[in-house]
């Protein structure tokens, strides 16, 4: 496998990454806020504001892991572009 294909497999196994990262956050924070919600503490006031904050940051992370991937992607080609050129191929 050549060093774009490789790229390639990283990057999109990073976009995967990504995914799992926003799925398992959804299913922690809503279980959380869930287990909250029906237990009886003095925490069932800040339940929304709590699963909140653990969704976005769930969210952020899976979009930073998305923003990574793309950035492999792209880069890779025009490296290997650049290459081309500087040796004097077309």
């Amino acid at each position: 496998m050549e060093f774009q294909g490789a790229m390639e497999a990283v990057g999109k196994a990073v976009d995967i990454t990504g995914v799992v990262a926003i799925v398992v956050g959804i299913a922690v924070a809503s279980s959380i806020a869930a287990g909250a919600l029906l237990g009886k503490g003095p925490d069932r006031t800040d339940v929304y504001h709590q699963y909140r904050r653990r969704l976005g940051r769930s969210i952020l992370l899976g979009l930073e892991l998305f923003m990574a991937a793309d950035i492999i992607r792209t880069v890779v080609p025009a490296t290997d572009t650049q290459d081309r050129v500087g040796a004097g191929e077309r």
